[in-house]
This record gives C-alpha cells, structure tokens and sequence, in this order.
C-alpha cells in the first residue's frame, strides 16, 4: 500500500534533519509539497539532504538551510528566526534531534554525559517549542512532534532518564 500526503503551502521545521530518521521525514515532506528546513551541525550534510529535497519536490520549493546546534539556545533563537523571515510561519515542528552517549553510573564523567543527554533530548525540545508556540499558533493548526531518534535497550548500571 502506498500511502501519499498533502503538505502543499506548510513548512515544516525538522531538527536533527541532516541525517538518519530526520534526513528521511524532511525528504517525505519535501516529496509531499511542503516547504522544509533543513538543520544539523554538519554544512555538508545539510546541504546534501536539502538537495535531496529539492530533486524529489515536486514542485521544485527550494529548502531552507539551517546549520545549529540543538544546545546552543542561540542556534535556535536563530533558526526560528531564519525560518519565519524565509516562509513567514512555520506550520510543523519534528523534535527530532537527539543523541545516545551510554555511561555507567560509576563512570567518573557520568554526572556530565548524563547533562549532555538531557541538555540534547530534553532541554532543546522544550526550549524550541517554546519559542516557537506563538508562530505555531498563529497559523490555527499546529503540529508539534517529538521522535525519539535513539533505539535501545537499557543495561544495568547504564544511564537513565
């Protein structure tokens, strides 16, 4: 079965784009008419998904790209701003960024991995959503995701959250 979606007039913002699972959902929405933004810390690889984006377009929409680092409350700040000076709203939010680094409790550098986890998976979500809630808003539908791009399993004595 083959399923197909209309995204024509939205723009969708997908962290952690620049690979992986987000490198995938930003070339579906680009395939499904939508105006992406492309974002991740690596230049090459954003740009290389948002060409992949523009060839499978079919209306041939140019892709935003953004190099940030999810950490950095700057980055975002920026990238929101980026994104509403480029398209004038944005109609979609994917969470998608996100990191695995596994330490053991007993590990001496646990207390500072564990922050690095959170300050990506966590703190990021909640501080991008943030500022972007009242331009979500403003266009009457929202949609907000948060895709957990880390699948495992967990090990005793490993990190937790």
């Amino acid at each position: 079965m083959s399923l197909t979606y209309n995204f024509s007039g939205k723009v969708a913002l997908v962290t952690g784009s620049s690979s992986g699972i987000g490198a995938a959902t930003a070339i579906l929405f680009a395939k499904s008419g939508a105006n992406v933004v492309v974002t991740g810390r690596n230049a090459t690889k954003v740009s290389e998904v948002a060409k992949q984006c523009l060839n499978v377009s079919q209306k041939g929409l140019k892709t935003l790209e953004v190099v940030a680092d999810v950490t950095r409350n700057e980055d975002l700040v920026r990238l929101v701003d980026t994104t509403v000076q480029t398209f004038g709203k944005i109609d979609i939010l994917v969470n998608n960024a996100g990191i695995a680094i596994p330490v053991g409790i007993g590990d001496k550098n646990y207390v500072n991995i564990y922050r690095q986890n959170l300050q990506t998976n966590l703190d990021s979500v909640v501080f991008l959503t943030h500022i972007c809630h009242i331009v979500i808003w403003s266009v009457g539908l929202a949609w907000i995701t948060f895709s957990c791009a880390i699948n495992g399993a967990g090990y005793c004595h490993q990190n937790i959250y």
